[in-house]
């Protein structure tokens, strides 16, 4: 596009007044050298416009990286880079032409909704017109009503009860109630917003394990891991006028693990409630192991190349030269291997291991492979812990799963990775979802600039081996060793030492950001 041309988009909002948190198609009024009529996408949240990058950067033909499981994107600019994180105040901007980096701060975070960022009005206006020198005009003829927010929860004790009150300033248009099982109880909230960081780390009854927060477009669901085990009919859910706040209550007339009170207490929720971490437990946490696990091994060679090459070879010889670099290079880290020669480990094993280690960063490389009679397809992928989200992706983590077949009376030992089992298969290790997500970006970005393979992005699916870790971790698929070159590639010295350096110099880099963001946040 030119870059001395002027753009002006003229917005015409009408909205019923009952709107809440609603995405609205607007005619849009685009003059440069012409007027033109086109749509775009808006949100009110708080009372505060914002606009779908989506939309903008389709209007003025602006290239766009989206990573889905992230929740991140990459809007190319022209000579700069704009990079935005879903409900994050901090964007990056990169000149292009020198490569410089700097963040940006704003007073509004971005927002994922339907799958769509959306930053701020004035942040769109401000930036679009310093990096691109493109004017944005709009104005709004009426504002809808806030969304349906959470942000902190109350709770009241007794000795046949527990209630727990949630605060809204409007109801939600529709809610229910689902209990899988007799220790997990979730309330799903539609048209409802709630502050995952802030409930987690709010302070909880003794009663509840702990509540974990998945928020999908405008659908909140707020899930409740129990001490005790309770029945159907003995977990109530509606609204309480009174308090203008949600209520789920637990009845029985026994409940254990409970010191009642009379009042309600109430849980303030500052701008940082991470847990603080004391001088003397901060060794504790220092980042001082890292996991490695060379995948499949022994009577399990993994997948097979089209030469005959054996995957549990190649993760074995890249999990090696990632180690020596690790003990070379990192004063005071530790290595833990799951194995370091040609011998068969139980998937659970490995994540004992991994736990009695005390690790901090869980590494598994593997290979991957596709079965067709067509071009194998090539390029490495990085996955994190979530039920498959693609039938692809499903595949390939039932193949790494198949190794479980190898053990005595696995069918005892492991359950099936589902949507409605994942919380509690998962909750040791639930305090580290964004600890994964932080490496696995960066991990990305480093094999990309390092190895000539393409990066097939971030993904999820469901693998055994990473449900034991407790600890922020990942699975690697170096390459296809259903495609004979990268099958060649994989077998070299070369391809795995270049691989291993990639996974090491994301290390580095993530051990910079857990020392400077989690092991100093107190």
């Amino acid at each position: 596009m030119q870059r001395n041309s002027k753009i002006i988009l003229i917005f015409l909002f009408y909205f019923s007044a009952l709107a809440s948190q609603k995405i609205d198609t607007i005619e849009v009024e685009i003059t440069s050298d012409i007027v033109q009529y086109e749509n775009i996408r808006c949100i009110y949240n708080n009372n505060k416009l914002y606009f779908a990058i989506d939309d903008l950067a389709e209007k003025l033909s602006f290239p766009l990286y989206r990573n889905f499981v992230l929740k991140k994107m990459e809007l190319n600019m022209g000579d700069y880079l704009l990079k935005l994180s879903s409900n994050n105040h901090f964007v990056i901007f990169t000149d292009q032409t020198n490569y410089k980096r700097w963040i940006e701060q704003n007073i509004n975070p971005m927002l994922l909704i339907d799958s769509i960022i959306f930053a701020p009005s004035d942040f769109v206006v401000d930036k679009f017109k310093k990096y691109c020198n493109v004017t944005i005009k709009y104005e709004a003829t009426s504002t809808p009503s806030i969304e349906s927010d959470i942000s902190t929860y109350t709770f009241k004790e007794s000795e046949t009860s527990l209630q727990l009150y949630f605060p809204i300033n409007v109801p939600p248009k529709n809610w229910n109630l689902k209990q899988e099982n007799k220790n997990s109880v979730s309330i799903q909230l539609i048209n409802c917003r709630v502050d995952e960081e802030k409930i987690q780390n709010a302070k909880i009854p003794e009663l509840i394990l702990a509540p974990f927060v998945q928020q999908e477009d405008e659908t909140a669901t707020i899930t409740f891991v129990m001490r005790q085990k309770f029945k159907p009919d003995e977990v109530i859910l509606q609204f309480d006028e009174k308090s203008n706040s949600i209520l789920v209550e637990f009845t029985r007339k026994n409940i254990e693990n409970i010191n009642p009170t009379s009042e309600v207490k109430s849980i303030p929720v500052t701008k940082s409630q991470s847990p603080k971490i004391e001088e003397s437990e901060k060794k504790r946490w220092e980042f001082d192991v890292v996991v490695i696990d060379p995948g499949h091994g022994g009577k399990d060679p993994g997948s097979i190349g089209v030469t005959g090459v054996l995957e549990k070879n190649i993760t074995l010889g890249v999990a090696l030269k990632l180690g020596e670099l690790i003990e070379s290079n990192l004063k005071g880290v530790k290595v833990v291997y799951t194995r370091k020669n040609d011998s068969f480990v139980e998937l659970y094993r490995r994540g004992k291991l991994a736990n009695d280690s005390e690790g901090k960063l869980f590494i598994s490389i593997h290979c991957n492979s596709f079965d067709s009679d067509n071009q194998s397809p090539k390029g490495f992928e990085i996955y994190l812990l979530r039920p498959g989200k693609n039938d692809q992706a499903v595949k390939i983590a039932s193949r790494e799963n198949d190794v479980i077949k190898f053990e005595e009376d696995y069918q005892s030992r492991y359950k099936e990775i589902t949507e409605d089992n994942f919380i509690l298969l998962t909750m040791a290790q639930s305090a580290f979802v964004k600890q994964s997500e932080e490496y696995a970006e960066i991990l990305q970005s480093e094999m990309d600039k390092k190895l000539v393979s393409e990066s097939r992005g971030v993904k999820q699916a469901g693998f055994q081996v990473l449900v034991g870790a407790s600890m922020p971790n990942v699975l690697i698929e170096t390459g296809y060793l259903s495609n004979k070159q990268e099958e060649q590639f994989l077998l070299s010295e070369r391809g795995q030492q270049l691989i291993a350096e990639s996974i090491f110099s994301a290390i580095k880099k993530y051990k910079d950001y857990y020392e400077k963001n989690i092991l100093n946040e107190g």
